[in-house]
């Protein structure tokens, strides 16, 4: 969740590229002393998911 009210989701037409954003690339920005490499991958884990497998699900 990004705590962004509104609508979660976005018309994409089949010729238009989908809108990504990277969420780990923008935390790494903003508060950049915390290890967000290793905070993604601890959620990841607890999901079941790898840590690769979590950040593109968030992106």
């Amino acid at each position: 969740m990004d705590n962004i009210p509104g609508p979660m989701t976005i018309e994409v037409k089949p010729n238009e590229k989908e809108l990504v954003f990277d969420e780990l690339e923008a935390y790494k920005k903003v508060i950049p002393k915390v290890d967000w490499e290793k905070v993604f991958a601890e959620t990841a884990a607890k999901t079941g998911e790898t840590a690769e497998e979590h950040r593109r699900r968030v992106k």
